[in-house]
């Protein structure tokens, strides 16, 4: 799970309030209305590919395999929420989800408590030193979409591009831009 801690700062960040948690189990869950995977007397529903997200503010943090398959729920619901997802531009998923934005991401740079798990905390994950993770606020509401677009400054290099030399500022610790079709989209570091 996500450390309660940052989520709770990167919602703020976003000046997002959800309802409900998407992807937890009972042990996981960081809201009290959540959906599990497996049946819990406790959830409010089982699946969350089941039931339609646009009715909710939603935050979700998907398995990682599942994270194409989430936004894509987004967009058939033309659902409104956050979504909290590995920082792996490669992926598949990153230029749809990069499409999706409705706001400056949210990214949660590498370090040890950044995902626990419940029932031992101290724990650290393998990939800790390595992996970041976004926290983004996304739609399938093409009008917010092109709302948040349309607040965005063109910028002169390429997605994955590195930034110039010694004597200009990158604009993220490694150099990398997040970029849509040549537009800069800033986002907040924690």
């Amino acid at each position: 799970m996500l450390n309660p801690d940052l989520l709770k700062s990167a919602l703020q960040a976003l000046k997002f309030k959800p309802n409900i948690d998407l992807f937890p189990s009972r042990i996981n869950k960081q809201l009290d209305k959540y959906v599990t995977f497996l049946p819990d007397p406790d959830a409010f529903a089982v699946d969350a590919f089941s039931i339609n997200w646009s009715h909710y503010k939603f935050v979700a943090f998907p398995p990682f395999a599942l994270v194409s398959r989430t936004l894509q729920k987004i967009q058939e619901d033309q659902a409104t929420g956050v979504v909290v997802e590995p920082y792996w531009p490669n992926q598949v998923y990153y230029p749809v989800l990069i499409e999706m934005l409705i706001d400056n991401p949210v990214i949660l740079t590498a370090r040890n408590n950044l995902l626990q798990l419940p029932s031992t905390p101290y724990k650290t994950h393998r990939l800790y030193k390595h992996l970041k993770m976004l926290v983004c606020r996304v739609s399938g509401c093409n009008m917010k979409i092109t709302a948040f677009q349309k607040t965005l400054s063109m910028s002169l290099s390429h997605h994955g591009d590195l930034t110039p030399g010694k004597y200009t500022q990158p604009r993220s610790a490694n150099g990398r831009n997040l970029q849509l079709r040549g537009i800069h989209i800033p986002h907040r570091r924690l």
